[in-house]
């Protein structure tokens, strides 16, 4: 629950800061292509750095994950080639400082976070169940209407990676 949270509040707080922008996307296998990701974020200078897992329905279409992964991440126009869902498997992306934390003399200048977006179609169970976990559980779920009113589709990869992840 508390890395929820924190991912809640580090989106939220991305719409006041000025500067934030893709650092890296890799098209390696998922879990272990979060790591160089998050590599490639504190060598930009993140100090605080929150994972989370990009998961949809069955029923989700590539273009409705790929507009809304763009939009909830505000990944630009400009970034849309290093993070195409379903070929970028993750991504970082700096969220950016504030005016205050660059003049001062702290380390701690930046947040950033390290998105894995397995697609719904080619991942396999196993691969979803260990980037949840990698993400210390934090998941931000698309759910279609479809599946949602016939009660199917919902759970093929999000269940066992919950079971997963409570067993961990």
């Amino acid at each position: 629950m508390k890395t929820i949270i924190q991912f809640a509040l580090v989106l939220a707080s991305s719409t006041a800061i000025s500067a934030s922008h893709v650092v890296s996307g890799t098209s390696a296998r998922l879990p272990m292509s979060l790591s160089p990701i998050i590599n490639d974020l504190e060598a930009e200078g993140v100090s605080h750095v929150t994972t989370a897992a990009f998961l949809s329905s069955k029923s989700v279409r590539v273009a409705s994950c790929a507009k809304l992964l763009r939009s909830l991440f505000g990944v630009s126009a400009d970034e849309a080639e290093e993070v195409s869902y379903g070929t970028t498997m993750a991504f970082g992306k700096k969220l950016g400082t504030n005016a205050e934390a660059e003049n001062s003399d702290e380390e701690d200048i930046g947040s950033g976070v390290a998105i894995a977006c397995p697609p719904s179609s080619g991942s396999t169970v196993s691969e979803v169940c260990s980037t949840v976990v990698a993400c210390g559980g934090t998941v931000v779920y698309v759910a279609d209407p479809v599946d949602l009113g016939r009660g199917e589709g919902l759970f093929d990869s999000l269940g066992p990676a919950i079971e997963r992840l409570l067993a961990s």
